[in-house]
């Protein structure tokens, strides 16, 4: 799957990126709620749960979205929902992260499900390594990689997915999608998700966010029991990161982002 990165800035602005008349989160969503849709095609994208593409146009902006509509909560052997991306895209606006596109919940051919926007123009961070492609600043790429397992480890998704992991080839920013199988109700962080840098910023974020908080935000997407367990994972995650900081020092542990 290909999604398009979105770049959170001051006062909820996006980047270029986007169409020019879109300069806010809100009037994205908006735009991906009410647009007519001139096309939805069902047999081109592949994975667990069969999205369809769907073309979109208002006025003189058209573009292109992922539309997931399975929702299979309850069946652990083959767990996924369309809820987990909304989930997904809720908890990355929370943290105040451009890891998740922009997606929302809308109503195509009598199935309701998740519509994100699509990427235009990406790299899977396997391909970019199959391809041997380095970033102009490889150290503030690795810097971004560190977030992007952060936020993984606390979606309870796979961390180090290279072939969710996108790149824009134009800007180097990095975005993580589907988390249709995510927030499993597992209160601990997988051993595969190794935590040992964070962004200063996100860790303090992090440190001070309440379970209350999270709950009102996410109450609609996830049940209760999957809202536990994801506080768990963000306290077990800053608890990490302050063991890292004791043994090594602040300096070592945590970054700033640029």
């Amino acid at each position: 799957m290909r999604f398009l990165l979105c770049r959170l800035l001051l006062a909820g602005a996006v980047s270029g990126q986007f169409p020019s008349e879109l300069r806010t989160f809100k009037e994205i969503e908006a735009y991906l709620a009410s647009a007519p849709i001139l096309a939805a095609e069902k047999d081109i994208e592949t994975g667990r749960t069969l999205p369809w593409r769907v073309t979109l146009k208002q006025g003189q902006i058209q573009a292109r979205a992922l539309f997931k509509h399975v929702d299979r909560r309850t069946l652990q052997s083959s767990r996924h929902s369309y809820r987990y991306e909304l989930a997904a895209y809720a908890l990355s606006r929370l943290l105040d992260l451009d890891i998740v596109p922009p997606a929302i919940e809308r109503t195509i051919e009598g199935r309701t499900g998740s519509l994100q926007w699509y990427a235009e123009n990406c790299l899977t961070e396997r391909d970019r390594r199959r391809l041997k492609q380095d970033p102009p600043d490889l150290a503030v790429f690795l810097r971004r990689l560190e977030i992007v397992q952060v936020f993984e480890a606390l979606a309870a998704e796979n961390c180090g997915d290279q072939d969710d992991t996108l790149i824009h080839q134009d800007s180097w920013k990095i975005c993580r999608v589907d988390f249709s199988g995510g927030f499993r109700p597992t209160p601990s962080i997988a051993s595969a998700c190794v935590i040992r840098h964070c962004s200063r910023t996100l860790f303090h974020r992090l440190e001070g966010l309440e379970r209350a908080v999270i709950a009102n935000q996410l109450k609609r997407l996830l049940d209760p029991e999957e809202i536990d367990a994801l506080f768990r994972r963000i306290r077990q995650v800053v608890e990490t990161l302050k063991t890292e900081i004791r043994e090594k020092g602040e300096s070592a542990v945590l970054f700033d982002e640029k």
